[in-house]
């Protein structure tokens, strides 16, 4: 439990990361890329290489077995954050983070029938998806009618984020208790930032916005969050059942966000919001009977 409640303070700090990158006006693209350099440093301090240079450490991880479910982990880190944004542009904020959150469905039932574990509730988990849209849905407000390209992103994005933990779990049996978890982090965020780079290629990112050194201290914060967080999970993957973990930990950091926002950012809550508080509270309460 430790784990997990360490893993959902760190989660919920990457929100506020990227809430304090818009107040003090930090090129989000430019703060995740120096958020994966971090990470990396970070994993080669946990891998226990110390001395040894990062192409090494490479290196000896291109030798694991897992290399390759690494750099797939890698690819869907990155690309989690370019469908998010692409969502967030034509099906709106509202629908992108419903999609976002309701995803660990799909990673407790993909657990559930890869890894043979105990069957999950069924209705806590109903509960915890109607829980995500009352939270940050718009519910009965958008009128919007999408197109069919409009209407598959959000689909983009669940499946993204659900393959993202899905992977994580089976990283974590592959490797067994015995895996360098610091080589495992390495390769995936050394994947992600690659990505990084070819993203803002291929965007033309640099020509229209120059580097500002000012995300570079904003970036060291998140990767730390964000190097953090995933070491954390794999810690609590080892530990307790998916079926437990993801519920307990995207409902645990919804409430930290709501409670973040409300207190720091003067955000308000809505009637329809409060309900699924107390919805996400039933689904809590129903995972650990």
């Amino acid at each position: 439990m430790v784990y997990l409640i360490l893993a959902i303070l760190c989660g919920a700090s990457l929100s506020v990361c990227f809430k304090m990158f818009r107040k003090i006006g930090i090129d989000t693209f430019q703060g995740v890329f120096v958020n994966y350099l971090t990470a990396i440093a970070v994993s080669l301090v946990l891998s226990g290489n110390g001395a040894e240079s990062l192409s090494s450490s490479i290196m000896a991880a291109i030798r694991a077995p897992w290399a390759w479910l690494a750099i797939i982990e890698g690819l869907f880190f990155m690309g989690g954050i370019l469908v998010l944004a692409v969502s967030t542009q034509r099906s709106g904020v509202a629908v992108t983070n419903v999609s976002a959150r309701a995803s660990m469905a799909f990673a407790v039932v993909a657990c559930y029938f890869a890894f043979h574990e105990q069957a999950p509730n069924w209705l806590a988990i109903a509960l915890v998806l109607v829980a995500m849209y009352l939270i940050f849905g718009n519910v009965g407000t958008r009128k919007e009618k999408f197109d069919i390209g409009d209407s598959l992103m959000p689909v983009a994005v669940f499946l993204t984020y659900g393959i993202c933990d899905f992977l994580l779990k089976y990283l974590k049996a592959q490797i067994g208790t015995d895996g360098n978890q610091g080589n495992i982090m390495l390769f995936i965020f050394s994947t992600a930032a690659v990505f990084c780079v070819v993203a803002y290629l291929v965007r033309g990112h640099f020509s229209e916005h120059p580097f500002s050194w000012k995300a570079i201290p904003g970036g060291i914060i998140l990767g730390l969050f964000n190097s953090s967080c995933t070491a954390l999970m794999l810690k609590a993957l080892g530990l307790m059942d998916s079926v437990v973990f993801y519920p307990l930990y995207n409902v645990g950091v919804v409430f930290l966000s709501l409670l973040i926002g409300v207190i720091f950012f003067k955000e308000k809550l809505r009637p329809v919001q409060i309900g699924g508080i107390v919805l996400a509270s039933a689904a809590i309460v129903l995972l650990l009977i």
